[in-house]
């Protein structure tokens, strides 16, 4: 079911529909794509393109009146163009040419995309972003929640079968998609729902298209409307605008790309990776700092991996002990005084990542680079690294990786700090002395630092496991 959530994502621009049985989502999608103007006329569509006129009306609970522009164009099933201008304040072009995506910023760097970008981009690409998913898997793919009364409008509600918090709202007397809900998490503007509205309807050329669009971000945190004001059916394309540019500054596809690939062959390639089964390592710990003073404090590190499926993680000290899980479906940490606790988004990712041999093997395997994103390089620990991102993923948008730009490996993680115990906001993990073990590359040490010595921890592996008979008891809830 990759493909499938991938492709429900498409589902973040443009439409859906709702039913509480198979019969009743069958009747419901067939209803709206009638609605649309037939299966039929949106095969037979070869490209569209259409500009509006844009206006953002608040930002952070402001009221704000910044007009701009907006330009799309689809090579349908294709490819897509989207091209946003708010002048000085903002503009910005995200494209796909049926095999890469991109997107430029106003400084003139082409960047990888996020997830949510991706699927949105490729959605771009379709009359009708139900289209490709009803092409593939039919009504089997959606499912129908209760229905709700949507902007005064009642309104059918539903929902693609592995994705049931993104919501359509179907006008049960239009049968044309009049809203869409879906949590979203922003560096810039943080966690809640995006709203958006469609409005307007038009025919051209025998399809129904909303010529009003509205799109909110939280709670007053970002709203924007788009007025369309010209549409062409089958009109010739200039194929350059979906075109990646060239000689462009900054962090290009192609440079997350090939940062990637070499950190994977540096560690022993995809290929030894992926036929890797269990691992096993055990080692000694030690706190040699806590609240700003030196301690001397032994204790002992165990991980166990079934690698693409299970984690576990146990920290020892006479003081303190943690074991953190990932059982397949559920993760859980227990600690010596709090018992046994839900984890955070940030907690619940890692523990996920610890499931593979590198943090981001998990994520590539899934979406390849385009789930990454390049920073500016750094120095880190006296040493010149890439660094990098997993984005799009809740709880890891501030978490940065650090790989070595001599050996490719990485070498340093720095990462928000959820502990209320410290003041500090982050913490830094400094990997080091890799070794090979059965073709791949481990980091035997690795010292975790918070703020001004509020707590260092250094960890020593001392013995490394591959592919072993593991105990599965470890990851039972206890």
């Amino acid at each position: 079911m990759k493909t499938l959530s991938r492709l429900t994502f498409v589902a973040f621009v443009v439409i859906s529909i709702s039913s509480n049985v198979w019969a009743d989502v069958g009747d419901i999608l067939k209803a709206h794509f009638e609605a649309v103007g037939g299966l039929t006329r949106l095969f037979e569509i070869r490209t569209i393109k259409r500009s509006a006129a844009a206006q953002l009306t608040q930002l952070r609970g402001q009221p704000v009146n910044l007009p701009g522009t907006v330009e799309t164009a689809t090579v349908v099933g294709k490819k897509s163009y989207l091209k946003l201008d708010f002048g000085k304040f903002f503009n910005e072009t995200t494209a796909w040419n049926g095999e890469t995506t991109w997107k430029s910023s106003p400084l003139g760097s082409t960047t990888t995309l996020s997830k949510r970008e991706l699927e949105r981009t490729r959605a771009e690409a379709y009359t009708d972003p139900l289209q490709p998913i009803y092409e593939q898997y039919g009504s089997s793919a959606f499912q129908q929640g209760q229905d709700e009364t949507f902007q005064g409008i009642d309104c059918f509600v539903i929902q693609t079968v592995d994705m049931g918090d993104l919501s359509y709202y179907i006008d049960k007397t239009s049968n044309l998609l009049i809203g869409l809900k879906v949590p979203y998490t922003d560096p810039n503007f943080g966690s809640g729902p995006v709203v958006l509205y469609y409005t307007d309807y038009t025919k051209y050329e025998g399809v129904m298209l909303p010529n009003s669009r509205e799109i909110h971000i939280g709670n007053g945190e970002l709203t924007i409307n788009y007025t369309y004001t010209k549409t062409e059916i089958d009109v010739a394309l200039d194929e350059t605008i979906f075109e990646k540019p060239l000689g462009t500054s900054g962090n290009t596809l192609g440079d997350i790309e090939g940062i990637l690939k070499a950190h994977f062959e540096a560690i022993g390639g995809l290929t030894q990776l992926s036929e890797i089964r269990t691992v096993k390592r055990s080692g000694d710990a030690q706190v040699t700092h806590f609240g700003g003073q030196t301690m001397n404090m032994p204790g002992s590190i165990e991980v166990a991996a079934i690698i693409g499926k299970k984690s576990y993680h146990k920290r020892h000290f006479e003081w303190y002990s943690e074991t953190t899980v990932w059982n397949g479906t559920e993760g859980w940490k227990s600690t010596l005084y709090d018992g046994t606790t839900a984890l955070s988004a940030m907690e619940l990712e890692i523990v996920k990542q610890r499931v593979y041999i590198t943090p981001f093997q998990r994520t590539y395997e899934q979406y390849g680079s385009s789930a990454f994103q390049q920073r500016e390089d750094e120095m880190f620990q006296g040493t010149e690294c890439f660094v990098i991102q997993i984005v799009g993923v809740e709880g890891m948008a501030n978490t940065f990786y650090y790989i070595e730009k001599t050996s490719n490996l990485l070498i340093g993680i720095k990462t928000p700090n959820t502990d209320p115990t410290f003041n500090s906001d982050t913490v830094i993990i400094h990997l080091g002395n890799y070794a090979e073990y059965k073709g791949v590359m481990f980091p035997n040490s690795r010292e975790v630092s918070i703020g001004n010595d509020e707590l260092r921890v250094s960890y020593t592996y001392t013995k490394t496991e591959i592919d072993v008979a593991l105990d599965e008891t470890i990851f039972e809830k206890m």
